[in-house]
């Protein structure tokens, strides 16, 4: 763990004979992130809950507006799958041949090249070297 730019950055280091695997995990951007889904997710569900309690009232005078799977559709969201979810999304592998580095001087260089060159994420790409992120620079 190193810190960088004031939040916590967990690495782990995977050396191979010519090239360095490096897996970062950014501990408070997935704070942030998690604490962000909760919320919409809580909030998604209690207006699922209302919506619910309207149609049960309604099925109750016997006069049906939903679907069934519209019904199916306003059930609660499961906060823990989504959890699971954003545990994929925070994680960075980076492959480097320059095996003198090591995980904070990795972090940091790429981070400096993606801010210098105002680059942006493309779609994952797999192109023979298994699958990446390919990046350009913006127009």
């Amino acid at each position: 763990m190193f810190p960088f730019n004031g939040r916590a950055i967990q690495a782990l280091k995977i050396v191979e004979a010519s090239f360095n695997v490096s897996v970062f995990f950014d501990t408070q951007l997935y704070a942030n992130d998690l604490a962000d889904v909760i919320e919409r997710g809580e909030k998604i569900n209690n207006t699922n809950a209302v919506k619910l309690d309207s149609e049960m009232k309604r099925c109750a005078k016997g006069t049906f507006r939903l679907t069934n799977e519209e019904l199916q559709a306003l059930q609660p969201q499961d906060l823990m799958e989504i959890h699971s979810e954003i545990m994929k999304i925070r994680t960075v592998t980076i492959r480097t041949h320059r095996t003198d580095l090591n995980c904070m001087q990795v972090y940091s260089d790429v981070y400096k090249q993606h801010r210098k060159n105002a680059v942006s994420q493309s779609p994952l790409v797999d192109d023979g070297d298994g699958p990446h992120y390919r990046y350009r620079r913006d127009e």
